[in-house]
């Protein structure tokens, strides 16, 4: 019994502290439900990032910042789980052999190879230039839907 109430006081001591140190917050970096237990860092947003989902790359600071993915010239970092204005922080979603979500950039059927877009959505459409992001694994009916897919590494297009 006095085991426990040690191990209690302790974590009211722990709790106390950690909220005088961040003024009586907490922040989280990761909100969203946008990983089905893949792999995450940390960025901040150096632009606005409207919607959760969507695929960035390094901004102006490599290990610091991400924009959105442009649909060619940009190597895909990973996928956006929450959306951030400018500075905020963000999780970015590695996701290698689990699951992600994606936004999409038009209508998109399951089970297809996905590739980068403009705004850092997702096309069923390939291109020189273009990254393959992965493979669908639902579909989404229109612009702006988000849909489930298997990411891989991100391979360049010719």
């Amino acid at each position: 019994m006095i085991f426990c109430g040690a191990a209690a006081l302790i974590a009211v001591v722990f709790f106390a502290a950690l909220m005088a140190k961040g003024g009586g917050t907490i922040n989280a970096v990761n909100t969203a439900a946008g990983t089905r237990e893949g792999a995450c860092v940390g960025r901040f947003a150096e632009t606005a990032l409207g919607v959760p989902y969507l695929v960035v790359s390094k901004g102006t600071v490599a290990g610091k910042d991400v924009i959105p993915c442009a649909a060619t010239g940009a190597v895909p970092l990973g996928f956006a789980l929450d959306a951030a204005d400018v500075g905020e922080p963000v999780a970015i979603a590695m996701g290698f052999g689990k699951t992600v979500f994606g936004v999409a950039s038009a209508a998109i059927a399951a089970d297809v190879p996905v590739y980068t877009a403009a705004g850092g959505e997702l096309s069923s459409t390939g291109g020189a230039g273009k990254y393959l992001m992965g493979r669908s694994v639902t579909a989404a009916a229109a612009d702006n839907d988000v849909f489930e897919l298997m990411p891989c590494f991100p391979v360049l297009q010719a």
